[in-house]
């Protein structure tokens, strides 16, 4: 079972990560 908080903290590196990607493709879109 994992802890709320371990959810928590994984949930907040994936957006982290998402906004990286997101970013990244927006630069190479918009150059």
């Amino acid at each position: 079972m994992i802890s709320d908080d371990v959810l928590a903290k994984a949930f907040q590196v994936e957006k982290k990560t998402v906004d990286w990607l997101q970013a990244q493709f927006w630069a190479d879109n918009h150059n």
